[in-house]
This record gives C-alpha cells, structure tokens and sequence, in this order.
C-alpha cells in the first residue's frame, strides 16, 4: 500500500529520471579496472547509453549548485543560508543568517573543532541551554553535531568572520568578528563560553579526556538569496538525496525535497535500499555521493573496490531487475577532483545505443566523446 503522496507522485510523468554523481569515483590511472572488475551492470548499462566526457573546469565556492544543475558561476550561497535551509527554518526577510558552529576553546584561548566521538545526547542538552542567549535580535537555531544556525534579524554583513578549519589552531583573540555588529557578536561568542563551560555535560567530556564542547562560533554570514524554483522551471518535481547539510539547503531553495541523510552517510554507509526505493517513487531523483577522491588519497582502494562493487549489485542490478519493462532514463556522471572532468553516461530505455569501447576505457573512440560542464549535463537530464 502506498500513502496519498505517493500515489500522487505515480500520478505525474510516468518515467522515471535518476541522476547519480560519484564525484572521485574513478582515478584517472584506474578508470577501466575499477569499472571493468567492479561494476559490470554498470557497464552493460554504459554500453547501451549515450557516453559524455565531463569539462575539467575551476571549482567555484559554490560548487553544489552544479550537482542541481545550475551554473555555480551565477549562484552564490554562502555558508549561513544554507545552513538555515537545511535545518528547515525561514527567518523574517531582511535578516543575517549565520552557520553557528560548536567548537571547543581551550584555556589558552585556542579555538579549535573537536574530535570525535560527539554525542549527539549531549549536543541536544547544550543546544537546549543556548536558547538562553537569545535576544531581540540573535536567535540561535538547533542543528546538528557541530552544525547549527545563527538569525540576526535586521543585521548587517559588513563585516568578516573567520571559518573554523578541522585540524587547525585558531587563536581566538584575533579571530573574533570584525565590521559592522562586531560588539553584538563578540558579546554573544563571549556569553556561549560563559554558559556552556559551566554545565555538566561538559565537565562530564573533561572528566572523561574530551575537550568540552564551550563556545558557539557565527560565520559564513549572508541573506537568503532568491534562486529559480527549479521544480516550476523544470514542470517535474525533485528529490535529492546526499549526506550534505549544504545540498540540503540548497536544494530547499530551489524547491527540492531532500531525503533522510542518516540513511545516506558516508559513502561506506549509505543504505541503497532505501535510495533505490525513493527513485523508484520519484518522477526525478538526484542521489549524490561525495567524499570517495579520499579512498584514492588514502590508498584505500579496498574500500573504494568495496564501495563499487555495492553500488553495482545493490543499485544498479536492483534497478534494471525492478524496472523491467517500465520505461526509465539512468545518468550515471562520475566528475573528479575538483568536481569537473570525468565521464558520464546516459541512459534511455526507450532508445538504447550502441558503443564500441567500454565505458571508461581510455581508447580513442573515449577522446572524441562530445564534453559538457556537469552542471550542463544534470540540467538537460533533469530537464528531460
């Protein structure tokens, strides 16, 4: 049995169109080994679909409108309003939305990001407490982990904030903000310190050998920007799966749906069952998985084989088997490091191709493949 949205989203355009990004998948030396041993549905796929060379290009800031489609030369998010998206929220218009992050200060005044393992019990109790910081202006929005949103309603962003970096050593006295507010935000980073290093949960970590969890840290301040309803301009609604709180706003202010990203982590533990269940519901689905260019730097190839050879049997064999005859359009575009350049492909059921060389072999049917930005080749999938 299926519920009401469901149903309704049968009701839409009959085929099904997926797009999946594995950025990092395939290293430019181990293409066809990691594809010839590891996905061969994935290559019987690829051999009857139109092949596609992505354009190796700059990496701007805003790089995940790219996986939605847009030019990320013409989109730019910074890190607050994205951050507030995605947990949901819609501040008064006219507002500063921070990314509000939980860090830990030591006696010495070095700020930094704590190491695992963060309870996210603990988080809850602490971002409970911060609602006591709340004013006026300054309301602090509950997240997650270490990411959380900060709202200055009739604020200014004329000012500079420093990132929190993992692994490096912030000084605090000269990291704190400076600009137009700065006295409103320094008094605000001073009082978290005050609050949160006096409670229990934190001299709980101490006394346990964590570093505490004592300071709450605005940055990445901007106003919501007005981005195209990419499900009015595209007339077929979306759904975007990724472990990213950053994809996940963004693709709220475009008017996508994003799914549950507990069920989609990192890329060792993403359920594909339950990806291939939502694509299989949706009249367009978005499944984007980062983070795999690791394995290679690591050389961690085992994993990396691993990760492959799941995706093959758990998604792409399901998927061909599900579907049968239904009608179905597959995008499979693995972009490198940075996102642009790699391969993709594209698949029709209603009109298959037929290639000579194996996707991902480097031959020289491979050079003369036609080339597009990745963010030109999701819009003409997505698009239909």
């Amino acid at each position: 049995t299926f519920t009401d949205e469901q149903r309704a989203l049968f009701a839409g355009p009959s085929m099904r169109r997926i797009i999946v990004v594995l950025r990092g998948l395939a290293a430019p030396a181990d293409e066809q080994s990691t594809f010839s041993v590891h996905c061969p549905v994935l290559l019987s796929v690829a051999s009857r679909a139109r092949q596609r060379r992505i354009k190796r290009l700059a990496t701007p800031d805003s790089y995940e409108a790219a996986y939605l489609g847009l030019n990320p030369d013409q989109v730019k998010v910074e890190d607050g309003p994205l951050i507030l998206a995605a947990l949901g929220v819609d501040p008064p218009d006219a507002s500063v939305h921070f990314h509000l992050s939980l860090l830990s200060l030591d006696e010495k005044g070095v700020l930094t990001v704590p190491h695992p393992p963060i309870d996210q019990g603990d988080v809850s109790k602490l971002m409970a407490n911060a609602a006591r910081l709340n004013t006026k202006a300054l309301t602090v929005v509950p997240g997650e982990l270490f990411d959380h949103g900060l709202v200055w309603e009739n604020g200014s962003i004329d000012m500079a904030t420093s990132a929190p970096t993992e692994g490096a050593k912030h000084i605090l006295a000269k990291s704190l903000p400076e600009g137009d507010g700065e006295s409103i935000l320094r008094r605000f980073i001073d009082d978290s310190v005050n609050l949160l290093g006096n409670l229990a949960v934190n001299h709980a970590r101490v006394e346990d050998g964590f570093a505490p969890l004592n300071i709450l840290w605005p940055w990445g301040q901007g106003f919501r920007p007005s981005l195209p309803n990419l499900a009015i301009r595209r007339g077929i609604p979306g759904f975007v799966l990724s472990s990213s709180l950053r994809i996940k706003g963004l693709a709220r202010l475009c008017g996508y749906a994003h799914g549950t990203r507990i069920r989609f982590g990192a890329p060792l533990k993403i359920d594909w069952e339950y990806a291939l269940q939502e694509a299989l519901l949706r009249p367009l689905t978005l499944i984007i998985v980062e983070g795999l260019a690791a394995f290679h730097d690591l050389q961690r190839f085992d994993d990396l084989a691993w990760f492959a050879n799941r995706f093959d049997q758990l998604f792409m064999s399901e998927l061909v088997r599900r579907c049968g005859s239904d009608q179905f359009q597959l995008s499979v575009l693995l972009p490198g490091e940075p996102i642009n350049g790699g391969l993709g492909f594209y698949f029709d059921s209603r009109h298959p191709q037929q290639n000579r060389g194996s996707f991902g072999e480097r031959n020289s049917e491979t050079d003369k493949l036609p080339s597009s930005s990745l963010w030109e080749l999701i819009s003409k999938f997505a698009t239909g």
